[in-house]
């Protein structure tokens, strides 16, 4: 499964200026973003996270969610069937406002 996926993040606090995180993904912003790689997050999910399961290309991120390569090696993809993505951003956001554009796959 692909996911391609734009994310932008604005935050607001009462009586200040908006701030706003806006990422074109054309790469990995090591800054501000972290791309989970070799652990899980357990049940219900069964996936092990895996940094090469992101791809950047044309602006956009695509997150993947497959058996490669836990098929033939489950060590690989933390002891679970899946490997998928995890990007998350750094930064902490108490309240506000989050908007994304993204398409599932069918």
């Amino acid at each position: 499964m692909r996911l391609p996926f734009f994310l932008a993040l604005l935050a607001l606090a009462p009586g200040a200026q908006a701030l706003t995180l806006h990422n074109d993904f054309s790469s990995h912003d090591w800054a501000n973003w972290f791309a989970a790689d070799n652990w899980k997050n357990g049940s219900p999910f069964d996936v092990g996270w895996r940094a090469d399961h992101i791809n950047f290309s044309g602006g956009q991120m695509t997150l993947n969610i497959d058996d490669t390569p836990c098929a033939t090696d489950q060590a690989l993809c933390s002891n679970e069937p899946y490997a998928a993505a995890n990007y998350s951003s750094l930064a902490y956001y108490s309240y506000g406002r989050v908007e994304s554009r993204f398409r599932a796959a069918a």
